[in-house]
Formats: structure tokens, sequence, C-alpha cells
């Protein structure tokens, strides 16, 4: 399913993305919907990364039960 969203944005910065638009062979749309999800997916990562540090943090927490499961993981790859 997809909405229909108005989005005022300034002229320069659509005079700039229409070149890298063009040369991708897209759509303006697709292009703002590509850096959307890249940016959804930036932010999961660094969600992800301090949620990470903040429990590698606590003195309480041990992640070591997981070590043998990770380490059979990457070594099958």
């Amino acid at each position: 399913m997809a909405h229909t969203t108005t989005l005022r944005l300034p002229d320069d910065l659509i005079e700039e993305a229409k070149p890298i638009v063009h040369r991708r062979g897209g759509s303006f749309n697709s292009f703002v919907e590509y850096l959307l999800r890249k940016e959804i997916a930036a932010e999961q990562e660094r969600e992800m990364y301090e949620a990470a540090t903040l429990l590698g943090s606590d003195p309480d927490s041990s992640v070591d039960f997981a070590f043998a499961a990770q380490s059979e993981v990457v070594s099958r790859d």
C-alpha cells in the first residue's frame, strides 16, 4: 500500500537532486524513497549499536553465553 504525501522542499535542493535522479534513471519519488529507506536502516543500526554498547557497559550483564553460538555462525560462512 502506498500513501501520497506532499513535501515542501527548497528549489535549490530539487535542482541539485535532478541530475542525480536523471543519472540513476529513476524517478524523484523512487530517489526519495531510497534515501528514506537508507536513513531508516542507518538509524536502526545506530539504535542497535547503542543498545549493544549499553548492554556491554552494564557490569551485571554477560553475553558470554552467546559466544559459542556466534562463533558457530561466523565459522560456517
